[in-house]
C-alpha cells in the first residue's frame, strides 16, 4: 500500500470507520488504485495503494498494513520456515502477519526496504507504527484532538479533514526552521503533531506510548584499500539493479549519483528538469541528454519557467505538509509530474551524499586546517566556548565556524545566523529551540568520534529523514509516481560508513570511492563531475518582476506581521533587488512559510 489513515482509543469509538475513509480520502494521491479498511471498536484504519494490490488480511487478531515495499521478503520467509511456521503462497501482508506473530518487535530490525507499518493487535489491545531505518516513507501521529483519540496518518493533511482534530501552529518550529530550512526532528509545524522517528516502532496501548529505536546508524571505520573499497561498492549496487526495467524510468540529473545508477539499472527511460533562459548551474538537461545518448537510453526534459512555480507553488505547500524552503523541492515537483507521464516508477539517488560523503560541508577548507595545525583542541574549544556569548562579532563567526564540529556544524542550511533570525522574527516566536539545542542530543550519541562521523551522524538523523526523504516522498506520491532508491540500502550504507576519510575526500572533491566505482559503467567526463541536484533559480526570480511583487505582498500581508518584522524582510528584499546582498534563500524560506501558512491556516490570513 501507499497511504495509511486511522485512529485509535482506549474507549470506544463512534463513527470511526467514516472518519478513517474521510482522512484516507485527503491522501487518495498516495494509492488511486485500490483502497481497503478494517474496524473494531477501538480502531480504523484505511489503505489506499497503487497497482493491484491484495487486500490485507486480519488472522488471528493482528493485521499489518504496510506503505512501501519490503525487499527481503525471501529472506524473511526462510527464516519464518526454520522457525516452524508455514510460510509459502503469503503475499507480503500475510507473511508480515506471521513474521510477527514469530518474531514480534525483533521483526522490525530484519526488514529491509522503505517501509511504515501500521500493526493493530487486537489480542493485547496495541497499535503500532513502525518507520523504516532511512525514514524513506513517512508517518505521524497525534494526540491533540477534542475526543481523546489517537490519529495517525502517512501525510498531516489527513488530520486536517478530522472533526476532531485540534488544529495550531507549533510556534517553536519556526525559528529552527529559519536556520535547517525544515522543521524539528520530532514535532511538526502542527502543534502536537509527530513524526515516527526513521528507524522507531512505537507502541500504544490505551493511554500508555512506548518508543523504541531499533535501527542504529552502523558506526567505526575499517583499513582497507581504494581497490578493496570500489569491489565492495560495485558488488553492492550490482545487486540493487531492479530485475527488469520496462515500466521504470530514471531521474538524471547529470552528477555522479544519478549518472552511476543510469549507466548501472539502464532504465526505460531517463528525465530532467531545467529553467530555460538560466544559467548552466540551473539547467542540468544538456549534460542528462549526452549521457543518455551515450547510453542509448531516451531522455525526456521538463523546462520550468518561473510563472509556473510561483502558480504551482500552494499546491507544493499542501503536498509537502510543512513550508518546502529546500530549493530542489519545486523541481522534483515538476520532474515526478514529467516522469508519471510515461513511467510507474523511478531510479533516484537520495542516501548517496550521506553515505559516500557527497556534501561540500563534508570537507575542511584550508584556512581551516591550517587553523586547526596551528591552535591545539583545546584551545579552540575554548575560543569557541567564549565566541558564543558574541555571535554578532566577526572574529567570533570565526572562532565558532573553525570550533569543535558541535558548536558550529547544524547541516546544509544555515539560512538565517542566530542573530539574522533574531532581526527578523517577532520576539514571540525566539521562544524555539536554538539550531545548537536542535543538534546536541545527536551529537551526544557520537561525542567519541571524529569529525566527518559527526557531521554524517547529524545529517542522517536530521537533514535526511525530516527533509530530503520526504520532499522525495511527497513530490512524487502527489503524483502517484513510487520511488526507488538504490542506494538508500542497510547493506550499501554499511560499506559506506566503513570507509576512512582518506577513501571518501580530498581537498575540493567529495565521494572519492563511489566516482572510482563508477568509472566501471561510465563515461569518464560524468564520474568527476561536481554536485549538481535539482535546484531552480529562486535567487534570479527575486530581482525580476512580477516576483519580486508577489513576495512583497506576501511579506506585507497583516498575517505576515504576526511572525515578522516586515520591516526588516522589506530591507532584505530591496537589497536582494538592487544586488547590494544574496537574500534569494532567506527570502524564498520567509516566502514559503507565509505560502504554506495561507494554505494551511486560511481562517487566521
Amino acid at each position: 500500500m501507499n497511504g495509511i489513515a486511522g485512529l485509535y482509543r482506549d474507549t470506544p469509538l463512534d463513527n470511526a470507520e467514516a472518519r478513517a475513509r474521510s482522512m484516507l480520502q485527503s491522501i487518495a494521491h498516495r494509492g488511486p488504485d485500490v483502497n481497503g479498511q478494517i474496524a473494531d471498536e477501538h480502531t480504523a484504519i484505511a489503505w489506499c495503494g497503487i497497482g493491484n494490490r491484495p487486500q490485507v488480511p486480519s488472522i488471528d487478531g493482528l493485521t499489518v498494513i504496510l506503505d512501501g515495499q519490503i525487499e527481503n521478503t525471501a529472506d524473511i520467509r526462510n527464516e519464518l520456515k526454520n522457525a516452524g511456521f508455514d510460510a509459502d503462497g503469503l503475499n507480503d501482508e500475510a507473511l508480515l502477519v506471521n513474521a510477527f506473530k514469530a518474531f514480534g518487535t525483533d521483526l522490525f530490525g530484519k526488514l529491509k526496504g522503505p517501509f511504515a507499518l501500521a500493526i493493530r493487535d487486537r489480542n493485547s489491545d496495541s497499535l503500532y507504527l513502525v518507520r523504516d531505518g532511512f525514514g524513506i516513507k513517512p508517518l505521524y501521529f497525534t494526540r491533540k484532538t477534542t475526543d481523546g483519540s489517537l490519529l495517525f496518518a502517512s501525510e498531516i493533511k489527513a488530520f486536517t479533514v478530522d472533526l476532531f482534530f485540534d488544529k495550531e501552529l507549533n510556534a517553536d518550529a519556526l525559528r529552527p526552521f529559519l536556520t535547517f530550512d525544515h522543521s524539528l526532528p520530532d514535532e511538526t509545524f502542527f502543534k502536537g503533531v509527530f513524526r515516527v522517528h526513521a528507524g522507531e516502532f512505537i507502541r500504544f496501548s490505551g493511554t500508555d506510548i512506548e518508543r523504541n529505536r531499533f535501527f542504529h546508524l552502523p558506526l567505526g571505520t575499517k583499513k582497507q584499500t581504494m581497490e578493496q573499497a570500489v569491489a565492495s561498492i560495485q558488488k553492492v549496487l550490482e545487486k540493487r539493479r531492479p530485475e527488469s526495467t520496462a515500466n521504470i524510468g530514471g531521474f538524471l540529473s547529470g552528477g555522479v549519483d544519478s549518472s552511476y545508477l543510469t549507466s548501472l539499472c539502464r532504465p526505460a527511460a531517463t528525465f530532467s528538469v531545467g529553467f530555460p533562459g538560466e544559467a548552466d548551474e540551473f539547467n542540468e538537461t544538456t549534460l542528462a541528454k549526452t549521457l543518455s545518448d551515450d547510453l542509448g537510453i531516451p531522455n525526456h526534459t521538463r523546462l520550468v519557467k518561473a510563472e509556473e512555480v510561483f502558480r504551482a507553488f500552494p499546491d507544493i505547500c499542501y503536498h509537502l505538509d510543512e513550508p518546502p524552503a529546500n530549493l530542489s523541492t519545486v523541481a522534483l515537483w515538476f520532474l515526478a509530474e514529467k516522469t508519471k507521464k510515461h513511467v510507474g516508477t523511478a531510479i533516484s539517488g537520495e542516501g548517496a551524499d550521506e553515505i559516500f560523503a557527497g556534501y561540500h560541508w563534508y570537507n575542511k577548507s584550508y584556512w581551516q586546517l591550517i587553523y586547526e595545525r596551528v591552535l591545539p583542541a583545546r584551545l579552540r574549544r575554548s575560543l569557541a566556548e567564549k565566541a558564543e556569548h558574541r555571535p554578532n562579532n566577526r572574529l567570533s563567526r570565526l572562532f565558532l565556524k573553525y570550533g569543535p564540529v558541535e558548536s558550529n556544524f547544524c547541516g546544509h542550511a544555515k539560512t538565517f545566523l542566530e542573530h539574522e533570525a533574531a532581526d527578523v522574527l517577532q520576539p514571540a516566536f525566539m521562544s524555539g529551540p536554538s539550531p545548537r539545542e536542535v543538534t546536541a542530543p545527536i551529537f551526544k550519541d557520537v561525542a567519541a568520534y571524529d569529525d566527518l562521523t559527526k557531521m554524517r551522524y547529524l545529517d542522517f538523523h536530521l537533514w535526511s529523514p525530516v527533509l530530503i526523504m520526504q520532499k522525495a516522498d511527497r513530490m512524487c506520491m502527489a503524483h502517484g509516481l513510487t520511488l526507488y532508491m538504490p542506494y538508500a540500502d542497510y547493506d550499501v550504507l554499511t560499506i559506506g560508513m566503513s570507509l576512512p576519510r582518506k577513501l571518501l575526500l580530498k581537498p575540493s572533491t567529495t565521494k572519492l570511492a563511489l566516482r572510482k566505482a563508477a568509472e566501471s559503467t561510465l563515461p569518464e567526463p560524468n564520474t568527476n563531475r561536481s554536485k549538481l541536484g535539482f535546484l531552480s533559480p529562486v535567487r534570479e526570480w527575486l530581482k525580476r518582476e512580477p516576483f519580486a511583487s508577489q513576495v512583497r505582498q506576501a511579506m506585507n500581508e497583516p498575517a505576515a506581521a504576526k511572525f515578522f518584522r516586515t520591516d526588516a524582510l522589506n530591507r532584505l528584499l530591496d537589497e536582494h533587488i538592487s544586488g547590494k546582498k544574496n537574500n534569494g534563500r532567506k527570502l524564498w524560506t520567509v516566502y514559503s512559510f507565509l505560502i504554506w501558512y495561507r494554505r494551511f491556516f486560511p481562517e487566521d490570513v
